[in-house]
C-alpha cells in the first residue's frame, strides 16, 4: 500500500471515529444529584485522640470491626484507609512501644 492509500484510509478512520462519537451519550443535569451535607469538625489533644473522636462520631453503635494502624507512620495509615472503607471500619492510630 502506498502513503496516498494510507492517508486517505486514516483520514477515513478518524472521520468515522469522530461522527460515532458525536452522536454518543449526553448527560443531562438531572444525571448528576448533589446533596450538602453539614461539616463537623473533629479534634483531640493529638492524631491518636482525634482518630478516636472519629470513631465515636462516625460509629455511634460501634463497630465489629476496627483497623489498628501506626500514628508514626503515615503509609500504614494510608493504607489503612482502603481496609477501613471495605469493612466500614474505624482506624484507631497506635502508638510505638518505647
Amino acid at each position: 500500500m502506498n502513503r496516498k492509500a494510507s492517508k486517505v484510509i486514516c483520514s477515513a478512520i478518524i472521520t468515522f471515529t469522530m461522527l460515532l462519537g458525536s452522536s454518543g451519550v449526553k448527560a443531562n443535569s438531572n444525571d448528576f444529584k448533589f446533596t450538602i451535607q453539614e461539616v463537623v469538625r473533629l479534634s483531640g489533644q493529638d492524631r491518636f485522640q482525634t482518630a478516636v473522636k472519629v470513631s465515636q462520631q462516625g460509629w455511634k453503635n460501634g463497630s465489629e470491626v476496627v483497623i489498628l494502624s501506626r500514628g508514626d507512620d503515615f503509609p500504614d495509615a494510608l493504607c489503612a484507609s482502603t481496609l477501613s472503607k471495605k469493612y466500614d471500619a474505624p482506624i484507631l492510630l497506635t502508638q510505638k512501644i518505647r
